[in-house]
């Protein structure tokens, strides 16, 4: 099974080939970024992915490796999580919940619950509990505009 931490190094090599970059130029752009410990071994490890023998990556990406690697590339973290394109195709969030690209991208963005059931209907509040009051009201005209 394809996985979140798969997506995240086939986009980054992806990505880096669309800025014709090497994974020296790019891990030369992290230690300028002053994340000098992103190698291009690092790089090259996480882009690759070897598999241990239950066909688990040996290799993830962190969140920190994340961050900086969008930023030394020049585009949206999000972008490296999840396709931009095709935002219909399936995307296996957990080994038990695949949903579709779309729903994962306006989760993980905070644009909206990504199942039904995670904020039932009358409880969005509560699902955004974490935003402030003044960007919750703004977040819900621009979403449920009034005529």
């Amino acid at each position: 099974m394809t996985t979140p931490s798969d997506y995240a190094a086939s986009r980054i090599r992806e990505v880096r080939r669309l800025r014709n970059m090497s994974t020296s130029d790019l891990a030369a752009r992290c230690a300028g970024l002053g994340v000098p410990r992103i190698t291009m071994a690092v790089i090259e490890n996480i882009e690759n992915g070897r598999r241990n023998l239950e066909g688990q990556r040996r290799r993830t990406v962190s969140v920190d490796e994340l961050m900086v690697i969008a930023l030394a590339l020049n585009c949206p973290p999000l972008y490296l999580l999840i396709p931009p394109e095709d935002m219909d195709q399936p995307y296996p969030l957990t080994p038990t919940e695949v949903l579709n690209r779309r729903y994962v991208a306006e989760w993980f963005s905070g644009t909206g619950p990504i199942l039904p059931r995670m904020a039932p209907a009358g409880e969005t509040r509560k699902y955004y509990a974490e935003l402030p009051d003044e960007r919750f009201e703004t977040m819900l005209a621009v979403s449920y505009p009034t005529a």
